[in-house]
């Protein structure tokens, strides 16, 4: 496959175009370790402890420039101890410890020099956190340009994302008579740490909007509108957006439960099984009170934690969760047996409807339909900020040189004209 036909050789089987980028995958780097301890007839100890790193460039991404490819790097860590207790036969008390963690970082190549193809320097400054949350925050990164009707220039961003928690566990079996009694208790403390930063470093959009760098008419055959290429050969952007602020935001909470239960052999033939769990989670918290929710009471439409919680647990009553079970065996002999049971379970709020709270600016300047302004109260100030389009011939509120883009920079303005003022 060469000569006249070298171009038809980036089309794979499937007809799809290959750039002639392959995506790198290092070898999975893997640790176990395991340890069983007799200490005496009345004393078990164990442990384990995992550890998991995979670092992967591309990932079948569509990207027109090796050094736009995104790094990803994922880490578990799993660690668990048990200690069980055996006073004597009647007693027995079992406590656990884990300890979980999940890393899932990501980072364009350009933003970590030496991990794949070097990128060209990039002089000018973009106005945006290019690198943000990589391992050279400082460096420049080539903002997202998006021409209609083209593959995207640029990578796509970083994301921070850490996540975890510790648990702690001690249950305690009493077997007395027809009864095995058992009760205990468990404590967790979840964390999530990150943010995804795709739009850090900004987006610059040419041919949308009816904006285009000259032309009267999309119809007009004596002076039609300009290609998006044309308009992006120009300089004219038709508009873009960028996240301004830090998005990073680690929340935490803590979650308890407790639980006591009766195996009660009522007869040879029967046997009933009867509990109670009680279960609370404590409101959601983020570190430096970074979160915001809707309050229609608040001049700006937002409260941002400090002064009302993000989410009311509920009552200590609606937290009972009985369970009832029955085992019959119906012949004495085991061979048909019939089992019923009952019971309330609970299913906490996933985090993910919390994920945009950080999002929230309570520091922004806010317009009303009149054009009036207040100021927030608070000192959240991320958002994803759209710079609005002016005219046909100004184009979006950016400047564009002639070595690049450059955003404006400033506090964040939420409501009509939505802008960052230079």
């Amino acid at each position: 496959c060469g000569g006249q036909d070298a171009f038809l050789c980036k089309f794979d089987s499937n007809g799809d175009f290959n750039y002639g980028f392959t995506s790198q995958r290092d070898p999975s780097k893997n640790l176990v370790t395991k340890i069983d301890y007799h200490l005496s007839d009345k004393h078990q100890i164990s442990g384990v402890f995992f550890w998991s790193k995979d670092t992967e460039i591309g990932d079948s991404q569509d990207v027109v420039q090796p050094y736009w490819f995104t790094d990803f790097v994922l880490t578990a860590y799993v660690a668990r101890a048990n200690w069980t207790y055996l006073p004597n036969s009647s007693w027995v008390n079992e406590f656990h410890f884990g300890f979980d963690r999940k890393v899932e970082n990501q980072a364009s190549l350009e933003c970590l020099p030496g991990r794949g193809a070097a990128a060209p320097s990039f002089t000018f400054n973009t106005g945006g956190d290019g690198c943000f949350g990589s391992a050279n925050p400082s460096n420049f990164a080539f903002p997202t340009l998006t021409i209609s009707g083209f593959d995207d220039l640029g990578g796509v961003g970083s994301q921070i994302r850490v996540e975890g928690y510790p648990q702690f566990a001690d249950s305690v079996s009493h077997s007395s008579g027809n009864h095995n009694l058992k009760f205990g208790f468990e404590m967790r403390h979840p964390y999530w740490n990150g943010a995804a930063l795709v739009n850090k470093k900004g987006t610059v959009i040419f041919g949308t909007n009816s904006i285009n760098a000259f032309g009267t008419s999309a119809t007009s055959t004596t002076n039609p509108f300009a290609t998006p290429l044309q308009s992006f050969l120009m300089g004219l952007p038709s508009d873009g957006n960028i996240v301004s602020g830090d998005p990073v935001i680690l929340r935490r909470n803590w979650v308890y439960g407790m639980f006591a239960q009766d195996d009660w052999r009522v007869t040879p033939r029967i046997t009933l099984n009867l509990g109670m769990r009680w279960e609370y989670q404590t409101a959601l918290s983020a570190d430096n009170n970074q979160q915001a929710v809707f309050d229609p009471f608040s001049p700006i439409g937002l409260a941002q934690q400090g002064t009302q919680p993000v989410w009311n647990p509920s009552s200590f009553a609606s937290n009972l969760q009985p369970r009832v079970g029955m085992v019959w065996d119906l012949t004495g002999k085991g061979t048909t047996v019939l089992r019923a049971a009952w019971g309330i379970y609970s299913n906490w709020p996933v985090w993910n409807v919390f994920a945009n709270l950080g999002s929230n600016p309570t520091g922004a300047i806010f317009y009303d339909i009149n054009g009036n302004t207040t100021q927030g109260t608070g000192d959240i100030a991320n958002a994803n900020v759209t710079f609005p389009t002016t005219s046909a011939a100004a184009g979006a509120a950016l400047t564009w040189t002639a070595a690049g883009p450059v955003f404006p920079t400033g506090a964040v303005k939420c409501g009509n004209n939505l802008a960052v003022p230079a």
